[in-house]
Order: C-alpha cells, then structure tokens, then sequence
C-alpha cells in the first residue's frame, strides 16, 4: 500500500517537476538572450561613439574604417544626400567646427546581420567666436559585415526643436 501511495504521488509530481524544469531553462534562455541584445547594444553604441569622435577629429580613416563602401549620409533639413566619399571630403572642413557631440537617448532596433539605431544627439559647435547648441534626431543603420564585424551603412539626422 505504501508503494501504491509512493508511486500515484510521484505520477502526480512528475508533470510538475518536468513543467518547472523547462520554465527554469526558458528563464535561463530568456535572460541570456536579455544579457546578449545589450551587450550588442553596448557595441553598437561605442561604434557610433567612434563615429561621432572621427567626426569631431576630422579623422578620415577611422571614418572610412566603421563605414561601409556604399555608405550613404542624409541631412534632412536640406534633403542633400551624400556618398561615401563625398561626406569624407567634408570631413576636415566640418571638425573646425565641431566642439562636442553628446548622445541624450538610444534605442536599437536588432536584427540577425543589422541593427537600427535611433538618436537624439546634441552638437556643440563654435563658429567665429559664437557657440551653437543645435539637436538632432539621427537614425544609423548598421550592418554585420563577414571579416570585419559591425558597420555604419547609413546615417540620416535631422535637426529637432529644442
């Protein structure tokens, strides 16, 4: 009889443990799944960071580097649509300029080989003695690349009221 009650006692408990164990693991999946997307986040920050400072710096090659060879750069409040090199050529001319960028939100969209990054970014530019404040809202594409890992492919900013 005690066997009998042994054994209707495990039959019952064993939906149980089997349900909790896979809650456990979705939970464990879920949190790493968590853990990875920002972690990536945290990347694809940086590399935008490191755009922004070439930016600053006029430094054409690290720009050229975290950009893809079809890169495409748009201003929105003059609709002007800019390649790769011609957005390197202004480069130098725009870092005399440029005091300081200051990232106030992010927010990524991810996806398998890409990501879409939405900004709302601060420039701070001195121009013949005059500081200028201006706010952007920007949206980066990035793409994962074979050999290289995370690239910008297109850069869309337009200037937002403050």
């Amino acid at each position: 009889m005690r066997n009998l009650v042994l054994i209707v006692f495990v039959i019952i408990l064993m939906p149980v443990l089997v349900a909790a164990q896979k809650t456990s693991e979705a939970n464990i999946e879920s949190l790493t799944a968590a853990s990875e997307k920002q972690l990536l986040e945290t990347q694809l920050k940086t590399l935008y960071d490191q755009f922004l400072e070439a930016i600053s710096q006029g430094d054409v090659e690290t720009y050229a580097e975290i950009t893809t060879n079809k890169y495409v750069y748009t201003r929105g409040n003059r609709a002007e649509v800019l390649t790769k090199e011609q957005r390197l050529m202004q480069l130098e001319a725009e870092a005399v300029y440029v005091e300081a960028f200051n990232i106030m939100s992010a927010k990524f969209s991810i996806y398998k080989n890409s990501a879409i990054g939405n900004f709302d970014l601060e420039e701070k530019d001195v121009f013949q003695g005059t500081e200028y404040n201006h706010l952007f809202r920007v949206t980066v594409s990035f793409v994962k690349t074979k050999n290289k890992g995370w690239k910008i492919s297109a850069v869309h900013s337009t200037p937002i009221s403050k």
